[in-house]
């Protein structure tokens, strides 16, 4: 599924590269883009806040769930620009599958 998200973005952005500085300078069409930013991470943030809202519906202890996300964020912040995307995000799964097993 993730590859069927990001291929196409990715595609046209290789194909169409050149055209793409063209239109980075166009002043009208980078406020909007700008504009357009500005609603990616208002999703962003309805989503984070939609999810934390079902997280704490369906996690058990939420102190359990909270003390993770804040050893996560502490262990991002101390080796931040020194790991690799995926490690991090397998080592999260890996986390999450052998701390709550017996979920989905």
């Amino acid at each position: 599924m993730t590859v069927g998200v990001f291929l196409p973005a990715f595609a046209f952005s290789l194909i169409f590269y050149d055209r793409l500085e063209a239109v980075v300078e166009n002043k009208r069409l980078h406020a909007f883009l700008d504009g357009v930013a500005a609603g990616v991470v208002g999703l962003i943030g309805a989503t984070t806040i939609d999810l934390a809202q079902v997280t704490a519906e369906r996690v058990p202890s939420l102190t359990v769930g909270m003390s993770i996300f804040a050893a996560g964020l502490a262990f991002l912040y101390a080796w931040k620009n020194k790991l690799n995307v995926v490690v991090v995000i397998l080592a999260a799964g890996l986390a999450g599958w052998l701390v709550f097993p017996n979920q989905g």
